[in-house]
């Protein structure tokens, strides 16, 4: 099943401390199974991200048992396309600076159970919180009217199931607690009416789950003031040519066109690497001084808080080399220096 992080990687690299993070399975998975399948887990400050290996992927068992694990609140919801999107909000905000993993369990299933309301008398519901993956096949009934008072909200139901022939009654009061275990199985009445002989049954379909653990590293941002993404749109990460482009735009603004339009095309060919084509001109590469060429540094985009960020270090240095390919074409490559 494919999975995707709807988050960008700069939300990733900084996370906002409410933000919420966004998955997205191509198809529906086993709600009942999330808050025991997907874990926020804290990783200890004086390690630092763990290398995330074959080893350290089969140990991960260990670090939920032995590090923090975030308490998140999951809701979701079906998509169009019918794939399947997950919600997961810290309900505390993470700690600035920490790093943590988003990790998904892969006895996280396809969505396996089936619960249907077979006779209405209201507009009444049951939920499931948490499950197992054994077969199962249960009829729930509601055999009692309510007895409500000041303090109580009173019922009485049954559950047969239909695979060993056993009945369990259980009567709850719905105003100081409203779930029920049955073996592994956690249900919640999230209503507060329900009307004798009201039915319902739970079947599961086939337990089928992920092929692999699936995990994502996030740090969390070292300030407050980032503020969370209000919108519930996705994003696509910033690609160079999204730079580029920005930068063309801004410069088409700023500057006389007069018989220069289209005389320049430049072209991303690689990480720090711009191909540069002379059209429409007389010049030729033969004419250029790389030697006294000039160069300024600044935030993408005029970001300044980049640098609040820690994406942007005003200080580093940056080796730029030109390399001619013909008499039309030269390659501009940057590199920080050092690497």
């Amino acid at each position: 099943m494919k999975i995707t992080i709807l988050n960008t990687i700069g939300e990733l690299k900084s996370f906002p401390l409410t933000q919420t993070i966004k998955v997205s399975f191509e198809k529906a998975v086993e709600d009942s199974q999330l808050i025991d399948c997907i874990s926020l887990i804290r990783l200890p400050s004086e390690t630092g991200l763990f290398n995330i290996s074959e080893t350290y992927n089969q140990s991960i068992g260990y670090i939920r048992e032995k590090f923090d694990i975030e308490e998140v609140k999951f809701t979701y919801q079906v998509e169009p396309d019918n794939s399947f999107t997950v919600f997961i909000k810290p309900v505390r905000p993470l700690s600035p600076g920490f790093e943590y993993l988003l990790f998904v369990d892969k006895k996280l299933s396809a969505e396996y159970l089936v619960l249907s309301k077979d006779i209405s008398k209201s507009s009444s519901n049951i939920s499931i919180t948490s499950s197992n993956t054994d077969p199962v096949d249960l009829a729930i009934e509601i055999i009692s009217e309510p007895y409500i008072t000041s303090t109580s909200n009173i019922i009485k139901l049954i559950v047969r199931d239909n695979i060993t022939s056993i009945t369990t009654p259980y009567t709850l009061n719905l105003k100081t607690n409203k779930t029920f275990k049955y073996k592994e199985i956690t249900f919640k009445l999230n209503s507060d009416i329900y009307v004798a002989g009201e039915k319902f049954s739970l079947l599961s379909t086939g337990y089928v789950p992920l092929t692999n653990n699936y995990f994502v590293k996030i740090k969390a941002s070292v300030t407050e003031d980032i503020e969370p993404i209000k919108t519930e749109e996705s994003f696509k990460s910033v690609t160079n040519e999204d730079i580029l482009n920005y930068y063309e735009q801004l410069n088409s603004n700023t500057t006389s066109n007069t018989n220069n339009e289209n005389n320049v095309i430049v072209r991303v060919v690689g990480v720090g690497k711009l191909e540069v084509s002379l059209l429409n001109t007389d010049l030729t590469t033969a004419q250029l001084d790389f030697n006294n060429s000039e160069k300024t540094i600044s935030e993408a985009f005029n970001m300044y808080t980049l640098t609040q960020l820690g994406l942007f270090e005003e200080s580093k240095e940056y080796d730029i080399t030109y390399s001619v390919k013909n008499d039309k074409v030269f390659i501009v490559e940057v590199k920080e220096r050092g690497w």
